[in-house]
């Protein structure tokens, strides 16, 4: 809510996290609570106008962590 609230109309957001393993039993849980759930980063930001998403999965690391990217206009 912060960042919502913090862009003008019309401004500009680019957003990168982590997501949710999908075997989450060795990732422990104080580290899950920093990571996005599937679409959790485009429900957050549903009323900006989306100029880009993308959810993958990273199988080349050892962190099988994948990543969330949005880049979204404030309306």
């Amino acid at each position: 809510p912060y960042i919502i609230d913090g862009l003008k109309v019309g401004g500009i957001v680019i957003f990168e996290a982590l997501l949710e393993p999908d075997c989450t039993e060795a990732t422990p849980k104080h580290s899950r609570d920093y990571l996005l759930g599937t679409n959790e980063l485009l429900h957050a930001f549903s009323k900006f106008q989306l100029i880009y998403y993308s959810e993958t999965q990273n199988n080349a690391t050892n962190l099988s962590h994948g990543t969330a990217t949005l880049v979204g206009a404030k309306q």
